[in-house]
């Protein structure tokens, strides 16, 4: 069995923060984010952005109580690391919450699915929900002597690792592997310097800003700026800033602009490499 890994076929519309990038960190992300920054940099309102840095930093986030506590009590079993990490349920208004993504997707079928009017229920399963609706493809490729884990819905991490004997085999064979865990994405914010700001779940959050929809249930807990390093993040020093951008602000013309998105999936790849060393 084998897997390819070919170039991203097809994109998908999505925003591009641009009022908060020069030419250095459009550059970091691709080619493409480059290529859009130069051509609207000169039509970003300069002066908006000025407008919008002071009037709006340090805007304090409206949080309610998560009353539902069945559901509560099974997403910890679904996920016993909610409890360990700190993390809880929350409603918060997404007009308050600050954005930590240089782009966003605009298309996700998720939010598209939902009905006119959202009861609580069909926006506790789309920001929160209790499991994946798609499992990761796990596979061995013969030519890398890899074992290669792929998803395009959960969120795929090493949780744990093993070694030891089996039995039935050579008594002197040893196995060694890692544990993987496969966890639905889920709306998940921080508090960093007295600002909410989102980690995880911008797609779906601006989807439902893009329908007038602020309320939303969500995971907060307590964070740090080393919590926001991935690709495609901003950088520490705009999060910090004054006037950081909200996710509102994907959806401003004078500080974002819109961009073709490459569709991608998680992977992971674990692969065994043979050699001689002196010693």
């Amino acid at each position: 069995m084998s897997f390819e890994f070919p170039v991203a076929s097809t994109s998908r519309p999505g925003r591009f923060l641009s009022g908060w990038l020069n030419a250095q960190s459009a550059a970091a992300m691709s080619s493409d984010c480059l290529a859009t920054w130069s051509a609207a940099s000169h039509t970003v309102d300069e002066v908006a952005r000025n407008s919008l840095n002071s009037a709006e930093h340090d805007v304090p986030a409206q949080v309610w109580p998560f009353d539902d506590d069945q559901y509560r009590a099974e997403l910890n079993l679904c996920d016993p690391s909610i409890g360990e990490r700190g993390l809880h349920l929350a409603y918060v208004d997404l007009t308050t919450i600050y954005a930590s993504q240089v782009t966003v997707a605009l298309d996700d079928p998720r939010v598209d699915a939902l009905s006119h009017s959202p009861t609580d229920k069909e926006l506790i399963e789309l920001c929160v929900p209790l499991r994946s609706s798609r499992e990761p493809a796990v596979g061995f490729d013969e030519r890398a002597n890899a074992w290669i884990v792929r998803s395009r819905g959960a969120t795929i991490e090493i949780s744990g690792r093993y070694a030891g004997g089996f039995e039935g085999l050579d008594p002197a064979a040893q196995g060694f592997g890692f544990i993987v865990s496969a966890q639905p994405s889920r709306l998940l914010a921080f508090t960093i310097n007295s600002r909410l700001v989102l980690r995880d779940g911008h797609h779906r959050a601006i989807g439902l800003l893009a329908r007038g929809i602020t309320r939303a249930p969500c995971l907060v807990g307590s964070g740090t700026l080393s919590d926001f390093s991935a690709h495609g993040t901003l950088s520490h020093q705009r999060m910090s800033e004054p006037g950081a951008p909200l996710l509102s602000h994907y959806l401003d013309d004078r500080v974002s602009v819109p961009i073709a998105l490459p569709r991608t999936e998680r992977v992971m790849v674990f692969q065994s490499t043979e050699f001689e060393l002196p010693y």
